[in-house]
């Protein structure tokens, strides 16, 4: 599991235990179900997390500037095709390598 998916993991995660949290505050004693202000806190927590995110992420700084940039239209447009082809053997299932892969341990390698 890669970085990326591990923080969407804990996030979900947190995400759900503060709704479920604040929902069960607003929940009364022998009701089933929270009241409509449980469910405006609980909206209002979310977004406000929201909110946070995408100001610390349009503060945080960038990579730079892009190396495409120096390129020439030429190599531009090879870059293009390349990644788009790519991205069609990637979406199948297929990976381009220079080399030929070897198979795995106690099978026959080419």
């Amino acid at each position: 599991m890669g970085f990326y998916q591990v923080l969407r993991s804990v996030g979900l995660s947190v995400g759900s235990a503060l709704a479920a949290a604040v929902l069960a505050i607003y929940t009364h004693r022998g009701h089933r179900f929270p009241t409509a202000g449980g469910f405006r806190t609980a909206l209002v927590c979310a977004s406000g997390l929201c909110l946070a995110t995408a100001v610390l992420s349009f503060v945080l700084p960038g990579r730079g500037v892009s190396h495409r940039l120096a390129l020439s239209d030429d190599e531009r447009e090879e870059v293009d095709l390349m990644e788009q082809e790519e991205a069609e053997l990637a979406g199948a299932g297929i990976m381009l390598a220079e080399e030929p892969l070897p198979f795995e341990r106690g099978m026959p390698s080419t």
